[in-house]
């Protein structure tokens, strides 16, 4: 009798033992995989912002491709993309640049003074970087708050 009472009690702790290894390894798997998916869901998010971000700048690009109506400027010290066209007989501007960690957008008169509190924010960003890197070939840059950056260039048709 007592031979049976220890085996049932080996088997018991056995059994109890297995389960603790089942619940920690599960625990763990569980852990991991909430760490991967956050990981993974901020990395697709970032990815996003830059995408979007560069999509509507170099879509901008390309409605206001004519000849010398595009060039990299700056508002404030702050690197901007200007787009001009005339409406009405009177020359306008849009200013693309980042402030306060947004990419904002400004369209304006061009004889005005842009400020950068005045554009509307678009998308957010931590920097914006503009440069013509040949004539009519634009290098657009944008980062976001984790300082991860993506660079694409944009071609224009007319120069």
């Amino acid at each position: 009798m007592r031979n049976r009472q220890k085996n049932f009690m080996v088997d018991f702790i056995f059994t109890l033992s297995l389960f603790g290894v089942f619940a920690v390894s599960a625990l763990l798997v569980v852990v991991i995989g909430a760490g991967v998916y956050r990981s993974t869901v901020s990395l697709q998010e970032s990815n996003a912002v830059h995408r979007t971000s560069l999509a509507y700048v170099a879509e901008k690009i390309r409605q206001g491709d004519e000849s010398g109506s595009i060039r990299a400027g700056e508002i404030e010290g702050e690197p901007a993309l200007i787009l001009t066209s005339v409406y009405g007989g009177e020359s306008y501007s849009t200013y693309i640049y980042s402030y306060e960690g947004k990419l904002r957008e400004l369209f304006a008169k061009s004889s005005s003074v842009p400020s950068l509190i005045a554009g509307q924010a678009i998308t957010e960003v931590s920097a914006f970087e503009i440069e013509e890197a040949k004539d009519g070939l634009y290098r657009i840059a944008v980062s976001d708050a984790e300082q991860d950056s993506l660079e694409i260039y944009v071609n224009t048709m007319s120069t």
